[in-house]
């Protein structure tokens, strides 16, 4: 597959989409709610299965968050979905229906606001990873905007995605610290702190 360059449009008019398409989403959206809707979606396309899973990893040392799902996983001819401005799966009015999203946009302001971007993926016996770094640089002078496409390699595993990134401009901290805090707000709680562990876990549970 030949390398795609995700300024396909004109470059200036394709980084000003970005920018405004990135201050349309918040840090907790780019975080963790549209990896979530993507997985989603991917699970309600899966007929295989019978029981969808998301798991979410945090790792607060490198600031990454890994979220894993048993959908249909990504075929490597939906590669320029994923990268490309304006590109989705979700265009369909029978699929918009049943999907969160559909404009392709939402994951963009994740990539590029990331250091670390990463995609491994298993489709129908196909696999294929792809990681990229620093696509939070796009409005950089000599950004190279070109990516080639990886090579499929014929897999064993099910069906499903692995996103794995690092935002550049919000961190996991301040995710955990934001939704501790609008819990405090909503349940007008007299201290301005989670006095146990099992609390916040209520929190976060409560969260997702």
């Amino acid at each position: 597959m030949a390398a795609i360059d995700v300024f396909q449009l004109r470059e200036d008019l394709v980084k000003t989409i970005i920018r405004d398409t990135i201050e349309t989403y918040s840090g907790q959206w780019r975080l963790v709610h549209e990896a979530i809707q993507n997985a989603h979606d991917a699970i309600q396309k899966n007929t295989a299965i019978t029981e969808g899973l998301i798991e979410i990893d945090f790792f607060f040392a490198s600031n990454t968050v890994e979220v894993r799902d048993n959908g249909t996983g990504i075929d490597l001819d939906k590669f320029g979905n994923i990268f490309l401005l304006g590109a989705g799966d979700k265009k369909g009015t029978d699929l918009r229906k049943l999907l969160k999203g559909s404009q392709g946009v939402g994951i963009k302001s994740t990539l590029f606001t990331s250091r670390l971007f990463s995609v491994d993926t298993a489709h129908d016996g196909t696999c294929w990873q792809c990681d990229v770094t620093d696509f939070y640089k796009y409005s950089e002078t000599g950004f190279d905007s070109s990516l080639t496409p990886p090579d499929p390699v014929p897999c064993q595993r099910n069906n499903g995605s692995v996103f794995k990134y690092s935002l550049e401009d919000y961190s996991i901290q301040e995710f955990f610290a934001e939704i501790a805090s609008e819990y405090i707000e909503e349940t007008s709680k007299d201290s301005d702190q989670i006095d146990t562990i099992e609390e916040f876990k209520s929190i976060v549970e409560t969260y997702f």
